[in-house]
Protein backbone atom coordinates (compact mmCIF):
# COMPACT_ATOMS: atom_id res chain seq x y z
CA UNK A 1 0.00 0.00 0.00
CA UNK A 2 2.76 1.99 1.11
CA UNK A 3 4.38 1.81 -2.37
CA UNK A 4 1.04 2.56 -4.03
CA UNK A 5 0.64 5.92 -2.98
CA UNK A 6 4.56 6.68 -3.71
CA UNK A 7 3.60 5.65 -7.11
CA UNK A 8 0.35 7.63 -6.88
CA UNK A 9 2.38 11.02 -5.83
CA UNK A 10 5.41 10.86 -8.58
CA UNK A 11 1.86 10.73 -11.31
CA UNK A 12 0.79 14.00 -9.55
CA UNK A 13 3.73 15.80 -9.42
CA UNK A 14 4.49 14.38 -13.18
CA UNK A 15 1.08 16.50 -13.84
CA UNK A 16 1.68 19.25 -12.60
CA UNK A 17 4.79 20.05 -14.12
CA UNK A 18 3.10 19.43 -17.48
CA UNK A 19 0.46 21.52 -16.50
CA UNK A 20 2.89 24.52 -15.60
CA UNK A 21 5.37 23.88 -18.93
CA UNK A 22 1.99 24.23 -20.91
CA UNK A 23 0.66 27.68 -19.47
CA UNK A 24 3.68 29.30 -21.68
CA UNK A 25 3.74 28.54 -25.32
CA UNK A 26 5.88 29.78 -27.82
CA UNK A 27 5.62 33.18 -28.88
CA UNK A 28 3.79 34.56 -31.41
CA UNK A 29 3.15 37.17 -33.07
CA UNK A 30 6.37 38.37 -34.37
CA UNK A 31 7.19 41.93 -35.58
CA UNK A 32 10.23 43.68 -36.54
CA UNK A 33 9.47 48.02 -36.55
CA UNK A 34 5.70 46.45 -35.58
CA UNK A 35 5.08 45.22 -38.75
CA UNK A 36 5.19 40.80 -39.72
CA UNK A 37 8.33 40.20 -41.90
CA UNK A 38 8.75 43.95 -43.27
CA UNK A 39 10.57 44.70 -46.70
CA UNK A 40 12.82 47.51 -47.33
CA UNK A 41 13.74 48.34 -43.25
CA UNK A 42 16.09 51.13 -43.23
CA UNK A 43 17.08 51.18 -39.35
CA UNK A 44 20.69 50.01 -38.23
CA UNK A 45 19.53 48.94 -35.10
CA UNK A 46 15.58 47.77 -35.87
CA UNK A 47 13.44 47.02 -33.18
CA UNK A 48 12.02 43.61 -32.38
CA UNK A 49 8.27 42.23 -31.04
CA UNK A 50 6.47 39.25 -29.83
CA UNK A 51 3.42 38.34 -27.80
CA UNK A 52 3.24 35.59 -25.16
CA UNK A 53 1.11 32.65 -25.86
CA UNK A 54 -0.28 31.58 -22.54
CA UNK A 55 -2.48 28.09 -22.26
CA UNK A 56 -6.77 28.78 -22.20
CA UNK A 57 -7.72 29.72 -18.95
CA UNK A 58 -3.97 30.62 -17.29
CA UNK A 59 -4.05 33.76 -15.14
CA UNK A 60 -1.12 36.13 -14.26
CA UNK A 61 1.02 34.52 -17.07
CA UNK A 62 4.21 37.27 -16.83
CA UNK A 63 7.19 37.05 -18.89
CA UNK A 64 10.27 37.23 -17.01
CA UNK A 65 13.20 36.28 -19.48
CA UNK A 66 13.56 36.58 -23.72
CA UNK A 67 16.39 35.53 -26.03
CA UNK A 68 16.62 36.84 -29.24
CA UNK A 69 18.44 34.88 -32.02
CA UNK A 70 19.40 36.49 -35.46
CA UNK A 71 20.97 34.60 -38.10
CA UNK A 72 22.13 35.13 -41.63
CA UNK A 73 20.05 31.94 -42.92
CA UNK A 74 17.34 30.00 -42.11
CA UNK A 75 19.19 26.49 -41.59
CA UNK A 76 21.94 28.66 -39.18
CA UNK A 77 18.29 29.78 -37.68
CA UNK A 78 17.16 26.33 -37.52
CA UNK A 79 20.49 25.00 -35.40
CA UNK A 80 20.30 27.97 -33.00
CA UNK A 81 23.13 29.65 -34.48
CA UNK A 82 22.61 33.51 -34.13
CA UNK A 83 25.63 34.15 -36.38
CA UNK A 84 24.99 38.13 -36.08
CA UNK A 85 23.24 38.23 -32.92
CA UNK A 86 22.41 36.28 -29.70
CA UNK A 87 21.09 38.42 -27.10
CA UNK A 88 21.50 35.24 -24.52
CA UNK A 89 19.30 35.21 -21.88
CA UNK A 90 18.08 38.55 -20.43
CA UNK A 91 16.25 39.18 -17.51
CA UNK A 92 13.26 41.56 -18.95
CA UNK A 93 9.54 41.89 -19.37
CA UNK A 94 9.99 44.01 -22.11
CA UNK A 95 8.07 42.30 -25.33
CA UNK A 96 7.73 45.19 -27.22
CA UNK A 97 10.24 47.32 -29.36
CA UNK A 98 13.90 45.58 -28.19
CA UNK A 99 16.72 46.87 -29.78
CA UNK A 100 18.84 44.52 -32.07
CA UNK A 101 21.88 44.48 -30.96
CA UNK A 102 24.07 42.26 -33.24
CA UNK A 103 26.71 42.92 -36.01
CA UNK A 104 26.33 45.54 -38.36
CA UNK A 105 23.52 44.55 -40.93
CA UNK A 106 23.79 45.37 -44.82
CA UNK A 107 21.93 46.55 -47.44
CA UNK A 108 19.16 45.18 -49.56
CA UNK A 109 19.84 41.30 -47.25
CA UNK A 110 17.39 39.16 -45.97
CA UNK A 111 17.40 37.95 -42.52
CA UNK A 112 15.59 35.31 -39.97
CA UNK A 113 15.20 35.58 -36.53
CA UNK A 114 13.22 33.85 -33.63
CA UNK A 115 12.58 34.15 -29.85
CA UNK A 116 11.54 32.34 -26.89
CA UNK A 117 11.06 33.53 -22.90
CA UNK A 118 10.96 32.24 -19.76
CA UNK A 119 7.69 32.96 -17.38
CA UNK A 120 7.39 34.15 -14.30
CA UNK A 121 8.30 30.18 -12.60
CA UNK A 122 11.61 30.81 -14.86
CA UNK A 123 9.93 27.95 -17.53
CA UNK A 124 11.15 28.12 -21.16
CA UNK A 125 8.78 28.54 -23.86
CA UNK A 126 9.79 26.42 -27.11
CA UNK A 127 11.12 28.72 -29.92
CA UNK A 128 9.25 30.60 -31.69
CA UNK A 129 8.15 29.89 -35.43
CA UNK A 130 10.65 31.76 -37.36
CA UNK A 131 10.37 35.20 -38.97
CA UNK A 132 12.12 37.41 -41.07
CA UNK A 133 12.71 41.02 -42.40
CA UNK A 134 14.57 42.54 -45.67
CA UNK A 135 17.05 45.91 -44.63
CA UNK A 136 16.75 49.06 -47.00
CA UNK A 137 19.73 51.44 -48.02
CA UNK A 138 22.41 50.96 -44.64
CA UNK A 139 23.16 53.53 -43.76
CA UNK A 140 21.44 56.44 -45.41
CA UNK A 141 24.58 58.05 -46.93
CA UNK A 142 25.20 55.17 -49.48
CA UNK A 143 22.78 56.06 -51.80
CA UNK A 144 23.40 56.03 -55.05
CA UNK A 145 19.82 57.99 -56.28
CA UNK A 146 19.61 61.54 -56.88
CA UNK A 147 16.55 63.31 -55.53
CA UNK A 148 13.81 64.03 -57.20
CA UNK A 149 11.65 67.20 -56.87
CA UNK A 150 8.35 67.95 -56.61
CA UNK A 151 5.59 68.01 -59.11
CA UNK A 152 5.81 70.57 -62.32
CA UNK A 153 3.40 72.61 -61.09
CA UNK A 154 5.15 74.12 -58.09
CA UNK A 155 8.33 73.89 -60.15
CA UNK A 156 10.09 77.05 -58.66
CA UNK A 157 12.19 77.68 -61.74
CA UNK A 158 10.01 79.21 -64.27
CA UNK A 159 10.04 82.36 -66.01
CA UNK A 160 7.29 84.25 -65.86
CA UNK A 161 9.15 87.31 -68.14
CA UNK A 162 7.20 86.97 -70.85
CA UNK A 163 3.82 85.87 -69.66
CA UNK A 164 0.83 88.04 -69.84
CA UNK A 165 -2.65 87.94 -68.40
CA UNK A 166 -5.82 87.42 -71.31
CA UNK A 167 -9.34 87.60 -70.54
CA UNK A 168 -12.32 88.58 -72.37
CA UNK A 169 -15.96 89.92 -71.48
CA UNK A 170 -18.00 86.91 -69.96
CA UNK A 171 -20.43 84.88 -72.16
CA UNK A 172 -24.04 84.24 -71.17
CA UNK A 173 -22.73 81.57 -68.94
CA UNK A 174 -20.27 83.77 -67.13
CA UNK A 175 -17.73 82.28 -68.48
CA UNK A 176 -14.89 83.84 -70.73
CA UNK A 177 -13.45 81.56 -73.32
CA UNK A 178 -10.63 83.16 -75.42
CA UNK A 179 -9.15 81.60 -78.64
CA UNK A 180 -5.57 82.01 -79.62
CA UNK A 181 -4.75 81.63 -83.12
CA UNK A 182 -0.62 80.89 -83.62
CA UNK A 183 2.04 79.38 -85.71
CA UNK A 184 4.59 76.68 -85.16
CA UNK A 185 7.49 75.66 -87.28
CA UNK A 186 7.70 71.99 -86.32
CA UNK A 187 10.22 70.01 -83.27
CA UNK A 188 12.88 68.94 -83.95
CA UNK A 189 14.03 66.03 -82.45
CA UNK A 190 14.55 66.19 -78.25
CA UNK A 191 12.77 69.33 -78.47
CA UNK A 192 9.02 70.09 -77.07
CA UNK A 193 6.89 72.43 -76.38
CA UNK A 194 5.62 73.72 -72.77
CA UNK A 195 2.65 75.37 -71.71
CA UNK A 196 2.92 77.12 -68.69
CA UNK A 197 -0.07 78.19 -67.36
CA UNK A 198 -2.42 78.99 -64.18
CA UNK A 199 -5.87 80.52 -63.32
CA UNK A 200 -7.60 81.30 -60.31
CA UNK A 201 -11.01 79.37 -61.50
CA UNK A 202 -11.59 76.05 -62.90
CA UNK A 203 -10.10 76.12 -66.72
CA UNK A 204 -10.34 73.67 -69.99
CA UNK A 205 -7.64 74.27 -72.68
CA UNK A 206 -8.23 72.55 -75.96
CA UNK A 207 -5.56 72.31 -79.04
CA UNK A 208 -6.10 71.95 -82.20
CA UNK A 209 -9.63 70.68 -81.19
CA UNK A 210 -8.11 68.22 -79.07
CA UNK A 211 -9.06 68.15 -75.05
CA UNK A 212 -5.61 69.14 -73.40
CA UNK A 213 -6.41 70.09 -70.08
CA UNK A 214 -9.26 70.22 -67.21
CA UNK A 215 -8.93 72.06 -64.13
CA UNK A 216 -11.35 70.79 -61.55
CA UNK A 217 -10.56 73.85 -59.66
CA UNK A 218 -8.76 72.03 -56.25
CA UNK A 219 -6.42 74.65 -55.95
CA UNK A 220 -7.46 78.34 -56.87
CA UNK A 221 -4.43 79.91 -56.83
CA UNK A 222 -3.34 82.71 -59.45
CA UNK A 223 0.61 81.54 -58.54
CA UNK A 224 -0.29 77.77 -58.74
CA UNK A 225 1.56 77.00 -61.92
CA UNK A 226 0.97 74.28 -64.30
CA UNK A 227 3.35 72.95 -66.75
CA UNK A 228 1.78 70.57 -69.68
CA UNK A 229 3.63 69.64 -72.99
CA UNK A 230 1.83 70.08 -75.36
CA UNK A 231 3.82 69.29 -78.51
CA UNK A 232 1.92 65.80 -79.34
CA UNK A 233 -1.07 68.22 -79.93
CA UNK A 234 0.34 70.72 -82.16
CA UNK A 235 1.22 70.12 -85.81
CA UNK A 236 3.46 72.41 -88.19
CA UNK A 237 1.39 75.86 -89.00
CA UNK A 238 -1.13 77.11 -88.32
CA UNK A 239 -2.62 76.23 -84.26
CA UNK A 240 -5.59 77.10 -82.56
CA UNK A 241 -5.58 76.87 -78.68
CA UNK A 242 -9.36 77.58 -76.64
CA UNK A 243 -9.57 78.23 -72.92
CA UNK A 244 -12.56 78.56 -70.95
CA UNK A 245 -12.10 80.26 -67.92
CA UNK A 246 -15.56 78.97 -65.98
CA UNK A 247 -17.33 80.91 -63.60
CA UNK A 248 -16.17 81.76 -60.41
CA UNK A 249 -17.49 81.83 -57.26
CA UNK A 250 -19.32 85.09 -57.16
CA UNK A 251 -20.33 85.03 -60.83
CA UNK A 252 -17.02 86.33 -61.86
CA UNK A 253 -15.30 85.20 -64.44
CA UNK A 254 -11.06 85.02 -63.36
CA UNK A 255 -8.28 85.55 -65.81
CA UNK A 256 -5.96 83.33 -67.62
CA UNK A 257 -2.27 83.66 -67.64
CA UNK A 258 -0.32 81.52 -70.03
CA UNK A 259 3.34 81.47 -71.75
CA UNK A 260 4.15 79.08 -74.72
Amino acid sequence: MQRRTRCLAIIVAAGCLAAMVAVCGEPHGLTIERRENPCGIDSIAPRFGWKMAAEKGATNVVQSAYRVVVASSKDKLAHDEGDLWDSGKVASAQSIDVAYGGKPLATSRRYWWKVRMWDGTDVASDWSVPAEWTTGILPPDVWKAKWIGPAPETRPDADMGGARWITDKPNAKGDVVITLDFDFAGAKPGEYVELLHAASARHEIDVNGHEFHRHSGQVDRWNHLRFRDMTQWLKPGKNTMTVRVKKGAKGVPQAFICSP
